[in-house]
């Protein structure tokens, strides 16, 4: 039977794991940052858990009738707690794989493209026309070259960042992100700040997104109120 280790949380919490079963559930938190996002989330699961029982048993008690055999109720609360707590304890790290924070917070570059006809303006326009063709790689060779004559281009270091993101490069994607924020063009640098907090979130480093997440709130370039919720959900 294959290790899932997001079923084996809070035995690892609490110590009780044997030997080959806590290497495997090791091997697995260094490779998969969702699951230090589950980890930290188990008590604020195992509360709610405890509250939804709690409104429940209160639910149940006001329903009960007279000569209600207390033994069948007691059954049903006790099965209820498992179901709950197995699903919001156990589970909630896998809504947040690093693949599902990506698909769910992911925003590609809009076209800025400046065409005439058909036909690419400039090298930048032949990038942007390859990336949005899904030729990421010959994109990538475009938008380096114009980097090769100025760092500093804004819009190339842009879509470097979105090209490491296609390739799940997250080192380079931040470090240029982090450059296109540094040069304090908006609205470039707040779409940098927000795919950076992605890029932290994925990587399981919480306290440096929520720092990100508190730029973006006081920013006029959000994302959208879908994707700044979306965001503060993970962040919770």
């Amino acid at each position: 039977m294959s290790f899932d280790p997001y079923e084996h949380i809070e035995a690892y919490v609490e110590n009780t794991l044997s030997g080959i079963d806590r290497q495997r559930f090791e091997d697995a938190l260094e490779s998969d940052p969702g699951l230090h996002i589950a980890i930290e989330n188990l008590p604020k699961a195992k509360k709610l858990a405890r509250s939804i029982i709690e409104l429940e048993t209160r639910k149940h008690l006001r329903a009960a009738r007279p000569g209600t055999s207390w033994w069948i109720w007691l059954a049903a609360m006790a099965a209820m707690f498992v179901l709950t707590l197995g699903y919001f304890a156990l589970h909630p790290g896998k809504a947040a794989t690093p693949e599902q924070v990506f698909a769910a917070l992911y925003i590609p570059p809009a076209t800025v493209a400046m065409r005439s006809g058909s036909e690419p303006a400039n090298v930048l326009d032949s990038a942007i026309h390859l990336f949005d063709a899904g030729q990421y790689a010959n994109s990538e060779l475009l938008v380096r070259r114009i980097l090769d004559s100025d760092p500093s281009d804004a819009r190339a270091l842009r879509y470097l960042g979105h090209l490491a993101l296609q390739k799940k490069d997250y080192l380079l994607a931040t470090t240029a992100f982090q450059h296109v924020f540094a040069l304090h063009r908006e609205p470039l640098a707040s779409e940098a700040t927000y795919l950076l907090c992605m890029i932290d979130i994925i990587r399981g480093d919480l306290e440096l997104a929520r720092d990100r997440h508190r730029y973006l709130v006081n920013s006029a370039h959000q994302p959208g109120e879908d994707k700044m919720a979306l965001l503060a959900n993970y962040l919770r």
